[in-house]
């Protein structure tokens, strides 16, 4: 068997499992919003579970400021119990590898900032959304990314954002592209060894509804920031946005995702693929045109160091099917930049 055969098999592989832990994560989240709130299952909180740093910043506002009364960090127990899930899954086919991410334990981190050269290291969010998960019962999503050690720098091997509507977007590095290849699919429909599993992308699958944008604004503090956009009458805003809104971009019929704050590689899993669309991509912190080197280059890192566990590499965004909307929309929320 030849080295570009193997390379498609190992590819497969990892796409199966990312698929099928993308579907445990999701069926678990469900059956736990079936159960109702619950208690704390001791199986998935061990003693160094803790609540993370944006947690404790949370919390804290939360205690301070009355305006800010409101749950500003997730569903832990849920949260956990999905993230214990998609790891039992990963390590049926990976043993070997390592798991981190929004719920990892402080041991999975530590494991996997001395892992060798070589290592699969999977970086998950179980419930990105965690507010609409809980609300709503939809409006979220199970991230997962794939990062291989590669001596100084983690390479990014693959990246899905799946919605429990079913659908999944599932970015993959490649040779011949150098900004990778998407599909999109049915999660639950997949099998090993069917390497056309999707729909190979090549461009976003429907034409933008124009005025469209998706943005994070269901508490104050959002809104404030987004406030530019929800003031405009000619724009439609959804006040979901992030990953779970991604899918939007390439698949539905949403002009423009906005992130009006810096993100983690897990909350940015869909950036990959939005870029090897040629979606237009802006930095509002500097109006600069965020090409899919430069994501590259931001989902190059990972697990490297304990006090960069809660990194956020990637700045707010404007991501748009066309480039003027982008500049427009960046220029809406960041006037003071010049470079526009």
């Amino acid at each position: 068997m030849g080295t570009t055969d193997r390379k498609g098999l190992a590819m497969e592989k990892l796409t199966h499992v990312v698929l099928k832990a993308s579907e445990e994560g999701l069926v678990t989240a469900a059956n736990f919003l079936l159960s109702g709130d619950g208690a704390i299952d001791t199986e998935d909180w061990t003693a160094d579970s803790q609540l993370s740093a944006i947690e404790s910043d949370g919390f804290l506002t939360w205690l301070i400021d009355p305006k800010e009364r409101q749950e500003l960090f997730p569903d832990i127990p849920a949260d956990r119990a999905t993230h214990t899930a998609i790891n039992a899954i990963i390590h049926q086919e990976y043993p070997h590898s390592l798991v981190v991410g929004q719920k990892a334990t402080d041991a999975e981190w530590c494991v996997a900032e001395t892992a060798p050269d070589g290592s699969l290291i999977f970086a998950v969010d179980a419930i990105d959304g965690s507010i609409p998960y809980k609300a709503l019962t939809f409006g979220y999503s199970t991230n997962i990314l794939v990062f291989r050690r590669e001596g100084a720098s983690d390479r990014a091997l693959m990246a899905a954002v799946s919605s429990p509507n079913g659908l999944c977007l599932l970015w993959e590095s490649t040779s011949p592209n150098p900004a990778g290849a998407s599909h999109v699919g049915l999660w639950h429909d997949h099998s090993l060894g069917h390497a056309d599993w999707g729909v190979l992308l090549a461009d976003p699958l429907t034409p933008a509804t124009e005025g469209t944008v998706a943005v994070l604004a269901a508490d104050r503090r959002h809104r404030d920031q987004a406030a530019a956009l929800l003031d405009d009458e000619s724009l439609t805003v959804f006040t979901t946005g992030g990953a779970p809104a991604s899918l939007g971009m390439a698949l539905g019929s949403l002009e423009s995702l906005v992130a009006t704050r810096r993100q983690t590689l897990w909350d940015a899993a869909y950036l990959p693929a939005l870029t090897s669309l040629g979606i237009t991509v802006v930095s509002l912190e500097d109006g600069s045109t965020l090409s899919s080197a430069d994501v590259a280059r931001m989902f190059s890192q990972i697990a490297r160091e304990a006090e960069n566990r809660e990194a956020r590499p990637v700045p707010p965004f404007v991501a748009s099917r066309t480039h003027s909307r982008a500049i427009q929309l960046a220029r809406m929320l960041s006037p003071h930049l010049t470079r526009l």
